[in-house]
């Protein structure tokens, strides 16, 4: 069963039984840890122009294999872009 911990009146820490699903049981156990994920970062492989705000750029970089379109990402001397499309 899950544990919490309880402050009492009196600054004592007792540890007191976790949350219960609606139909009043405990949880179950916590399943498998899944595999591990690439890193999400890479390096620009050539140089690009910055663009002005609201539009495109290509950018090539070492690694696209996290990437997703949508997700934005921080270039550190560029600042945030969102991705638009991935081209392998």
């Amino acid at each position: 069963m899950a544990k919490t911990n309880r402050l009492s009146r009196d600054g004592e820490v007792k540890p007191v039984a976790g949350p219960r699903r609606s139909n009043g049981k405990p949880h179950g156990t916590n399943g498998a840890n899944g595999t591990n994920g690439v890193d999400a970062f890479t390096t620009t492989t050539a140089s690009y122009t910055q663009p002005a705000p609201g539009s495109d750029v290509t950018v090539s970089v070492g690694d696209t294999s996290w990437m997703a379109t949508g997700q934005v990402l921080f270039v550190t001397t560029g600042g945030f872009y969102s991705v638009s499309s991935i081209t392998d």
